[in-house]
């Protein structure tokens, strides 16, 4: 029976090694098979599940997607979670995998206070190998501090080729979708390699370098 509900350290760890084991091979399968897109944008999770649901979502990730796709920018989304490490936004709406494995309750809070950070960034490692496969022109990675920490120590045990840049803005609730949308365009169309609050990453060498907001 897969544990869905984390309470303390030992439920974590197991609970991302069940995941590791039920959750990775299904993500594999769909990466095989899906009809992808140019881009690639990485977000985190949500207290409220489905994740699809929840205010922070709804509020200003996917609008923020959705101006993109104004703007004829279309991406595949992926959520950095804990447990479940990656999802593919589109394996929400499949409901035996909704329901089964993506209805958890694990507060993020418990992979700092029961050591379990290194366990996350290697478990994470894996799905993010398989994507860089995909051959994205670009990796965006819209992640606030906790998550983007895991994620850059993810990158460092991989020698990951495709282009990434780091983007989060300082308050970004408070901020228009529309204008992180341009912003995010500009640097897309235009490669603003120079931009203050992004930092491309192209090689392993300098993965543990980042400019940005927390």
């Amino acid at each position: 029976m897969l544990n869905t509900v984390v309470k303390s350290c030992d439920d974590a760890k197991n609970a991302f090694l069940e995941y590791k084991r039920k959750w990775l091979p299904i993500v594999k399968n769909y990466l095989s098979s899906a009809r992808l897109h140019d881009y690639a944008i990485f977000i985190p999770c949500a207290k409220k599940k489905p994740f699809h649901m929840s205010i922070s979502h709804k509020s200003l990730y996917l609008p923020v997607v959705r101006e993109l796709k104004k703007k004829g920018v279309y991406l595949d989304i992926y959520i950095v979670s804990e447990p479940a490490l990656i999802v593919p936004y589109k394996l929400l709406y499949i409901e035996r995998y909704c329901k089964k494995y993506l209805m958890y309750d694990f507060p993020p809070k418990i992979v700092v206070k029961c050591n379990l950070v290194n366990l996350f960034a290697r478990l994470l490692s894996e799905p993010l190998s398989w994507i860089d496969k995909l051959n994205y022109k670009l990796w965006i990675v819209f992640l606030p501090k906790h998550h983007r920490i895991i994620f850059q120590k993810a990158l460092k045990l991989n020698s990951i080729k495709t282009s990434i840049v780091f983007y989060y803005p300082k308050n970004p609730y408070f901020t228009k979708r529309s204008k992180i949308a341009q912003h995010l365009l500009s640097i897309i169309m235009q490669e603003n390699f120079s931009d203050k609050r992004a930092k491309f990453i192209l090689n392993k060498s300098n993965c543990n370098r980042s400019e940005g907001h927390n």
